[in-house]
């Protein structure tokens, strides 16, 4: 079975380092970029089975990525990641959770592995 790819979306490079190293280390295949834009050329590019995505970057928010990829036949499976306390707008139906920051490792590697199980998302 191949490994999963995980694609890491945050504009704080220390975060999105940090949440890369801990799913390869896990045995995922991560990639990272470093706001929206490069966000969604990286899914177009890659095709991820997973986005870890932070709502507020610069240059494109998660939001709107959303919005993007809702526009997509298939869109990957998504967790959306937020230092704010409450989310003001309808998530949709590819979103598999949401992570408030700061998010422990156990709490990632939890939600990782829940948002790629295919028994949960049938």
């Amino acid at each position: 079975m191949q490994p999963k790819r995980v694609l890491v979306v945050d504009d704080v490079e220390a975060l999105r380092e940090l949440a890369a190293e801990l799913l390869a280390s896990a045995g995922y295949v991560v990639s990272t970029a470093s706001d929206g834009e490069s966000g969604l050329d990286a899914i177009e590019r890659e095709r991820p089975d997973l986005v870890l995505l932070d709502l507020g970057m610069p240059r494109l928010d998660g939001q709107s990525v959303l919005d993007r990829l809702r526009e997509l036949p298939a869109p990957p499976a998504v967790i959306v990641t937020t230092g704010r306390r409450g989310i003001d707008f309808v998530l949709p139906p590819f979103v598999r959770g949401t992570l408030h920051k700061p998010v422990s490792a156990t709490e990632l590697e939890t939600a990782v592995a829940r948002a790629l199980d295919p028994e949960k998302w049938r």
